[in-house]
């Protein structure tokens, strides 16, 4: 009877399945268990996740955008200035700590359910803290902590090719958008010709602009093209 009421044919299809038992009356019950990111696995906890939530609510992009002009507008006859796809600041208070992820830089996560990534030669790892704060107290009071070769987090390595559509997905999403040079810095490499061919098919279409500065060339998608963010995102998977 679920399956027949079911819509989704992605990663989103087994959410779809609980909430569709739920309305139903159906009972659900819940079990423990330990998640394990296989060395060979496909999935990819950033990439995919975008793409069952787009899978799964099935936006109304009309009127979400009609939705976020109205909010920006106001914000910005407040003197806000929006610096980032969802984010609004006065002059010299936008956030430091938000910039460096967006920027593709090193963060440190410390306590229970902190996250933090750590970038070598364009690769990288991401770990996520326990959020069972008793776990973590208990872990780090034992006097042998150092001696243990588990820590209480799940980690997540990033590959090159996660790791550049990375590099896009969080720079992009500033107004200011990403230089060339600091993908060479990070990565060793040009821009891939894929995404790099996509960035002249938008900026054709006015949602997109290459600035050619202080022998650097900016990507942005400025103010408009960052209403269709996602759209962008999907085209370079």
């Amino acid at each position: 009877k679920i399956f027949s009421l079911t819509s989704c044919d992605g990663f989103a299809f087994d959410y779809e399945m609980i909430l569709i038992a739920d309305k139903l009356g159906m009972k659900i019950g819940e079990m423990p268990v330990r998640i394990l990111t296989h060395k060979e696995s496909k999935v990819h906890l950033v990439k995919d996740s975008i793409s069952m939530l787009i899978e799964f609510i099935k936006p109304d992009f009309e009127f979400a955008d009609e939705l976020w002009l109205k909010g920006k507008n106001f914000l910005e006859k407040k003197g806000y200035h929006q610096y980032e796809v969802s984010n609004f600041a006065k002059k010299g208070f936008e956030s430091r700590h938000n910039l460096f992820y967006w920027n593709h830089k090193d963060y440190i996560g410390c306590g229970s359910g902190a996250s933090g990534s750590i970038y070598d030669d364009g690769r990288g790892l991401r770990w996520t803290n326990s959020s069972n704060l008793h776990e973590y107290i208990k872990f780090w009071s034992d006097d042998n902590v150092f001696e243990r070769e588990e820590l209480p987090q799940v980690s997540e390595k990033i590959d090159l090719e996660n790791s550049i559509f990375e590099f896009f997905m969080m720079g992009l999403r500033k107004v200011d958008g990403v230089k060339e040079s600091e993908f060479e810095m990070c990565f060793h490499q040009n821009i891939p010709s894929k995404i790099f061919r996509n960035f002249e098919k938008w900026e054709k279409k006015g949602l997109c602009k290459i600035i050619n500065k202080d022998d650097d060339r900016v990507f942005t998608l400025g103010e408009n093209g960052l209403l269709f963010l996602n759209r962008f995102l999907e085209e370079i998977l």
